[in-house]
């Protein structure tokens, strides 16, 4: 898949025409028009401002079309879900995060440590518990 196809995979993700994905990463409307032209090849500030506006998507996967290896990404994680998380924890008296992990790690017993979640497009999210 040439890179190309892969600008027009993440803007038909993002169902945004040529011109709305212009604006959204605040390059000139013909700048768009000449690389799926295939006239011009993205030139690196045209590739950093695209990775800036769609951070989910791997920049090794719109360099060179392949998946890169895995490498820790900033947590992705509801802030809600987690407040809810913790204050019924310590409602119910029940073992916080870290003593709980150390318990389970004593026994022997496996702990998720992240969660990785791969999309066709070549681009993954990854959530880590908050310790």
């Amino acid at each position: 898949m040439s890179i190309k196809a892969r600008l027009q995979l993440v803007m038909k993700m993002n169902n945004l025409s040529n011109a709305a994905f212009a604006d959204k990463i605040g390059v000139q409307r013909s700048s768009i028009s000449h690389v799926i032209a295939g006239r011009n090849r993205p030139s690196l500030d045209f590739l950093e401002k695209t990775l800036k506006a769609f951070p989910r998507v791997d920049a090794h996967w719109l360099i060179t079309g392949e998946q890169s290896k895995l490498k820790p990404q900033q947590d992705i994680v509801d802030t809600d879900v987690e407040a809810t998380s913790t204050s019924s924890a310590a409602n119910t008296g029940a073992p916080d995060v870290q003593e709980r992990d150390e318990k389970a790690t004593a026994k022997g017993v496996q702990i998720i440590e992240r969660i990785v979640v791969f999309y066709t497009d070549g681009t993954y999210e990854e959530t880590v518990p908050k310790t």
